[in-house]
C-alpha cells in the first residue's frame, strides 16, 4: 500500500464513521433488550448527533496524521540505518581491499573509486602522494579529471591555503559553496579552470602523525561537498593512510634495493678497473642502462670553469649536443641540480673528494622527463661510489707515476753522471727534466754573478717558442722567488702576478721552477713550461724536480771540475807546444842573424879585406845584431806586459800621425804592397803612449806585408765611433781559418800551412798588439776569409774630455 498522508486520512475517516455508526447501532440494540422499543432506522439516523460525529471524525484525522508521521519517521530511520550500514560495509570493504602489498597507484585507484561512490557522480577526486621532493599526483578520477591539477607540486609551488591549512596543520578544508567563499580566492589563482569548481574539499592523509598524501575533491554543483558528506570519506582516509604508508615503505624499500643493486654493480666494475678511464666508462654505461636516459657523462675538473668531459654515453639516434651548463651549476652550488630547456631535461651532481671538487656526474633525457627522488638518490649514490673508485684509481695511478718518476730520476742521474762536459750535462738536464714531468719546454738558467740575474743558458722546446732571456726580479716574479731559494709553482699563468709579456704572448699556461743550490748559494734554476690548459703543477712536482736539480748541481759541479782539469791539461799542452815552438822559432830566428854575424866576423878575421868590404860586413853584422835585439826586446816587452810590470807614458797622441809615419817607414821595404790610408780627420787626440801605439801600427803593417807574399794593396783606416777610435788594417793575403782567429793572438802561435812555412816570424807581433791595446783599455780582434785576405781591428777609448758622437 502506498504510504501517503491521504491514505492515512481516508482510512481514518472511514474507520471513524464505521465506528461511530457501530456504536449507535449497539446502543440501540442494548436499549431494545432492556425493554425499550427498537427504533426504526430513520429514527436511528435522525438521532445521530452531527456535532459528536464531527468531533469524532476530527479526532480520527489527528490520530491519522500522528500515525503517518510515526510511520514515516520509522521508515526514515530504517533507511538511514541501512545506508549507514552499507557505507560502513563499504568502508570495511575498502579497508580489506587496501590491505596487503599494493602499488601506490593501485591504492589511489581503489580509494578514489570508493570515495566517489559515496560522494556522487558530479564529484572529481585527485590523490597526491608526498615524496621528499614534493607531492606527486598518483591518480585522478571523475568527470573533471585532468582539468585542474598538475602532475607534481613542489613544497614551494603548492598553493598557500593547502600548504598552511592541510600540510602544516593537517586540517581538512571544506568549501561547500566555493563561489561565495573568501577562502577560495587565493586557491583559485593557482588552480586551472577554477571557474568550473563550485564546491571544493581538501583532506590530509595522515598516518601516525606523518603526512603521506593529500586528497582533493571538486564538484561543479554548490553544496555537493559538505562536512557531513565527507565523514565516510574521512573514515576511508584512515585506511588509505595506512595503506599508503605501507605502499610507500614497500616502494622505498624496493627502490632502495634496486638502487643498491645498481650501485653494487657499478662499484664492482669500477673497483675491478684501476684505470680511471675504465672506471668512468663502466659507470656511465651501467647508469645509462639503469635509468634508460638519452645521455650520461662525467666531467672532471677542480672548478666550474675547468670542467672538461672525460667520458660520455649517448643513446643511438639524434641526441642534442652535450653541454656543461648543468654540470657547472652543480659544481658551483655543491649540490644536485636540475636544469630543463627545450632540448633536454638534465640532472647533475658534484663528485667531491676530500672536500675538493673532482668532477660532475650528469644525465639528460627528454624535455618532459620529471626526475623523481629515486632518480636523484641513485645518481648521488653512484657519484659517491664513483668518488671512491676514482680516488682509489688515482692513488694507484699516482703511486705508479711516482714509481715511474723515481725510476726516471735514477736513469737520469745515471746518465748525467756519465756526462763529462757542461754542454752534455745541460742537454741531459733539459731532456730528462722535460721527460720526467712530460712538459713541452725545459730551460736551464745559470746565475750571472756580475749582473746579479738568472740568465738563460739553454732552452729545449720542440715548437721553438720564445722564452725570457733572463728571469725577472720584480717582487713576486720567478727570479725573485728563486733568488730566495724558493720553488715556483704556477698552474694559472695568465692570472699570475709574475707573468711576463713573452709568456703571455706564447700562450704559456703553467710554470714549474726550482733553484739549483750549491753550498747554500744559488747557481742556477730549472724551469719547466707547459702550454697545455689541462696541466696542473703541484708542490710534489716541485719536490721531485728539486731532487733532480740536486743531482744536476752535482753533475754540473763534476762537469765543471772536469772541464777545468781538461782546460788545464789543454793549457799545459799548449804551453808545451808553445815551448817547443818557441825553442824552434827562437832557434831559427836567432840562428839566422847569429850565422850572419859569425860568418861576417870570421871573414873579417881570416881574410884580407879592403876598408870598404870591412865597412860593408860590419854593417851586415850590425843589422843582424839589431834583429837579435828586437827579438829579445819583443820577448821582454811581452813578458813585462803580461806580468803587469810595464807602465804607459800617456800623453796626447794623434793616431793619424802615427799611422802616416809607420806607413812611410814600411813603403820602401814593401814595393809590392801599396799602402792606402783612409784617415778620418774627426779622430780626436788620444791619451796614450805614443811609442806603444807606434809599435801596434808597425806590427799590424808588418804582419799584413808578411802574410801577403804575392803582394796586394794594404788599406789602413781610422774612424771616430761611439765607443772610441777605430783602427783597421786590411790586406789581400792568404787569409786565416775561422777556428784560428782567436789563437793567433796567443804567444808563439802561427797558422801552420804550406804557404806559411817559408815566412819568418816569432809569433809575438799580434800578442804584443793585443796586450798594448788592452793596457790602453781597448780591444783587438780579426776577421778573415781564406784566399781573400784579413782585416785586423783595434778599438781604443777616447781621450779624457773628448765626447763620442753617434755612429
Amino acid at each position: 500500500m502506498p504510504r501517503s498522508l491521504r491514505f492515512y486520512v481516508a482510512a481514518s475517516s472511514i474507520y471513524a464513521a464505521l465506528v461511530f455508526l457501530a456504536v449507535h447501532l449497539v446502543y440501540g440494540i442494548e436499549l431494545g433488550a432492556s425493554g425499550l422499543r427498537f427504533p426504526d432506522p430513520e429514527a436511528l439516523i435522525n438521532s445521530i448527533d452531527i456535532v459528536s460525529f464531527i468531533v469524532w471524525l476530527g479526532i480520527s484525522l489527528i490520530a491519522a496524521t500522528v500515525m503517518y508521521r510515526l510511520a514515516m519517521a520509522l521508515e526514515g530511520a530504517q533507511d538511514e540505518g541501512q545506508q549507514r550500514q552499507g557505507e560502513i560495509a563499504s568502508i570495511y570493504a575498502l579497508g580489506s581491499a587496501l590491505s596487503g602489498s599494493l602499488d601506490v597507484d593501485e591504492i589511489a585507484d581503489r580509494f578514489l573509486g570508493a570515495a566517489l561512490t559515496s560522494l556522487g557522480p558530479t564529484v572529481t577526486g585527485a590523490l597526491y602522494v608526498q615524496e621528499e621532493d614534493g607531492f606527486r599526483l598518483a591518480r585522478e578520477q571523475g568527470p573533471s579529471a585532468g582539468k585542474h591539477w598538475p602532475p607534481r607540486y613542489s613544497p614551494t609551488t603548492l598553493p598557500a591555503p593547502l600548504r598552511t591549512r592541510v600540510v602544516d596543520h593537517k586540517g581538512t578544508l571544506v568549501l561547500a559553496d566555493a563561489t561565495s567563499s573568501t577562502a577560495w580566492q587565493p586557491l583559485a589563482a593557482d588552480v586551472r579552470n577554477s571557474a568550473l569548481i563550485r564546491s571544493f574539499a581538501a583532506m590530509p592523509i595522515v598516518s601516525h602523525d606523518r603526512l603521506v598524501g593529500i586528497a582533493l575533491f571538486t564538484s561543479d554543483r554548490v553544496g555537493t561537498l559538505a562536512a557531513d558528506a565527507l565523514q565516510i570519506v574521512a573514515l576511508g582516509a584512515q585506511f588509505l593512510a595506512s595503506a599508503l604508508r605501507t605502499g610507500l615503505s614497500f616502494r622505498e624499500a624496493e627502490a632502495r634495493g634496486n638502487r643498491e643493486a645498481i650501485v653494487n654493480r657499478i662499484a664492482q666494475r669500477a673497483r675491478a678497473a684501476h684505470d680511471p678511464d675504465a672506471v668512468l666508462k663502466a659507470t656511465v654505461d651501467e647508469l645509462a642502462r639503469a635509468l634508460g636516459v638519452r645521455r650520461v657523462g662525467v666531467s672532471l675538473g677542480s672548478s666550474p670553469d675547468e670542467l672538461r668531459i672525460a667520458h660520455s654515453w649517448s643513446r643511438p639516434g639524434p641526441v642534442p649536443p652535450p653541454t656543461l651548463a648543468a654540470s657547472q651549476q652543480a659544481a658551483a652550488t655543491g649540490r644536485t641540480t636540475q636544469v630543463s630547456d627545450e632540448s633536454a631535461s638534465r640532472l647533475a651532481t658534484p663528485i667531491v673528494i676530500a672536500g675538493e671538487l673532482a668532477g660532475v656526474l650528469a644525465i639528460s633525457d627528454e624535455p618532459t622527463r620529471e626526475w623523481s627522488f629515486d632518480d636523484v638518490r641513485l645518481v648521488e649514490a653512484v657519484a659517491r661510489e664513483l668518488r671512491g673508485a676514482i680516488e682509489a684509481a688515482r692513488l694507484l695511478q699516482s703511486r705508479q707515476r711516482e714509481n715511474e718518476r723515481l725510476l726516471a730520476l735514477q736513469r737520469a742521474s745515471t746518465v748525467i753522471a756519465t756526462r763529462s762536459t757542461t754542454r752534455e750535462v745541460i742537454d741531459e738536464v733539459l731532456r730528462a727534466s722535460s721527460q720526467l714531468l712530460a712538459q713541452a719546454s725545459a730551460s736551464l738558467y745559470l746565475w750571472d754573478a756580475n749582473a746579479q740575474v738568472l740568465r738563460l743558458a739553454q732552452n729545449t722546446d720542440p715548437e721553438g717558442r720564445d722564452v725570457s732571456a733572463t728571469l725577472p726580479r720584480d717582487e713576486g716574479a720567478s727570479g725573485a722567488l728563486l733568488e730566495r731559494l724558493e720553488p715556483v709553482v704556477v698552474s694559472d699563468y695568465p692570472a699570475w702576478s709574475g707573468a711576463t709579456a713573452t709568456g703571455l704572448a706564447t700562450g704559456l699556461r703553467a710554470v714549474l721552477a726550482v733553484p739549483l743550490v750549491r753550498a747554500g748559494q744559488l747557481v742556477g734554476a730549472i724551469v719547466l713550461r707547459s702550454y697545455d690548459p689541462a696541466t696542473r703543477f703541484a708542490i710534489d712536482d716541485a719536490r721531485l724536480l728539486g731532487l733532480f736539480g740536486d743531482l744536476a748541481v752535482a753533475a754540473l759541479t763534476n762537469a765543471e771540475a772536469f772541464e777545468r782539469q781538461r782546460n788545464a791539461m789543454e793549457q799545459l799542452e799548449r804551453v808545451n807546444r808553445a815551448k817547443s815552438e818557441f825553442v824552434s822559432i827562437v832557434s831559427h830566428e836567432f840562428r839566422t842573424p847569429l850565422t850572419g854575424i859569425q860568418g861576417f866576423s870570421e871573414m873579417m878575421r881570416d881574410e884580407e879585406l879592403t876598408p870598404e868590404e870591412m865597412k860593408e860586413y860590419a854593417s851586415d853584422i850590425n843589422k843582424d845584431a839589431q834583429r837579435l835585439n828586437r827579438l829579445i826586446n819583443d820577448m821582454l816587452d811581452l813578458s813585462r806586459m803580461e806580468a803587469g810590470r810595464m807602465s804607459l807614458d800617456r800623453q796626447e797622441t794623434d793616431l793619424n800621425t802615427i799611422v802616416t809615419d809607420a806607413a812611410d817607414r814600411v813603403r820602401p821595404n814593401a814595393p809590392a804592397h801599396p799602402i792606402t790610408l783612409e784617415l778620418d780627420p774627426a779622430v780626436p787626440a788620444l791619451s796614450a803612449d805614443r811609442d806603444r801605439l807606434t809599435q801596434v801600427v808597425a806590427n799590424l803593417l808588418s804582419n799584413a806585408v808578411k802574410y801577403s807574399p804575392t803582394g796586394g794593396a794594404i788599406v789602413v783606416r781610422t774612424a771616430r765611433e761611439t765607443e772610441g777610435v777605430h783602427l783597421s788594417v786590411r790586406d789581400h793575403g792568404m787569409g786565416i781559418p775561422t777556428e784560428a782567429l782567436e789563437s793567433i793572438w796567443e804567444q808563439y802561435s802561427r797558422v801552420e800551412s804550406k804557404q806559411t812555412r817559408g815566412i819568418q816570424g816569432t809569433g809575438l807581433g799580434l800578442p804584443i798588439v793585443r796586450q798594448i791595446v788592452r793596457m790602453h783599455g781597448g780591444k783587438a780582434w780579426a776577421e778573415s776569409e781564406i784566399g781573400r785576405g784579413s782585416v785586423f781591428h783595434v778599438l781604443l777609448p777616447l781621450a779624457p774630455g773628448s765626447q763620442a758622437v753617434e755612429a
